[in-house]
């Protein structure tokens, strides 16, 4: 296998934390993969140094600072599931329900003073006393009131059905980004898994157990 032919299997093969380095110009000369630390990490399992074939599992590792960030990602993600019961047990429905059936009555209760107060202005008008203020004004003042009362009630239903939108998006953004970076972590901690490039002679620079700096060697192959 020619040098250029080897350069492109370790180029299409080996993961972000290895790295080429040429050793010769020709077949006899063989090519080597550095390995470093892609971040600041434990080693958790390393295979003893030796012939390797392409594909087995040399240095796995643990990445604290990825661990604690997918962590917090399950806790985000956990309270989004807190936040969102209140839309899926019924709970927001039943509030709505209520302020609903509230407008409900305050409608009934504005036909009512509605009713009172246009014959009472028919029977002014009728007995030719017309918009007599004196006449009027108790009439016209609870027509008034209740008509006030329903209008708020109305905008309160209005403004709720609004805030539940406004929930339901922030809740589905925040899922989404949840996703994304939860999906970002995870690649991250499934590539701390370092496989050989190709078939070859591995040979560690790393105990079990210990903590390693992010760039630092960990073995060649």
């Amino acid at each position: 296998m020619n040098v250029t032919r080897r350069l492109l299997a370790v180029a299409a093969a080996a993961p972000v934390s290895l790295m080429l380095a040429a050793q010769g110009k020709d077949d006899e000369k063989i090519q080597s993969a550095q390995i470093y630390c892609p971040d600041d990490c434990f080693v958790v399992e390393v295979t003893p140094s030796g012939k390797v074939n392409a594909g087995d599992p040399l240095i796995v590792l643990s990445s604290p600072k990825n661990d604690e960030l997918l962590n917090r990602i399950q806790l985000y993600s956990q309270m989004i599931e807190i936040y969102r019961r209140q839309l899926d047990d019924g709970r927001r429905a039943q509030q709505r329900a209520l302020q609903v059936s509230i407008l409900a009555e305050y409608n009934k209760e504005l036909v009512i003073e509605k009713t009172i107060y246009e014959n009472a202005v028919n029977e002014a008008k009728t007995i030719g006393v017309g918009g007599t203020y004196d006449v009027l004004a108790p009439k016209e003042i609870p027509y008034l009131e209740a008509q006030d009362k329903r209008d708020t009630q109305a905008l309160t239903v209005s403004n709720f059905d609004k805030e539940t939108k406004d929930i339901t998006d922030r809740l589905n953004a925040v899922a989404t980004q949840i996703s994304v970076q939860t999906k970002f972590l995870q690649s991250f901690k499934d590539n701390l898994t370092i496989k050989a490039p190709y078939q070859g002679s591995f040979k560690s620079h790393c105990v079990k157990g210990l903590f390693y700096k992010k760039g630092q060697s960990l073995g060649t192959i």
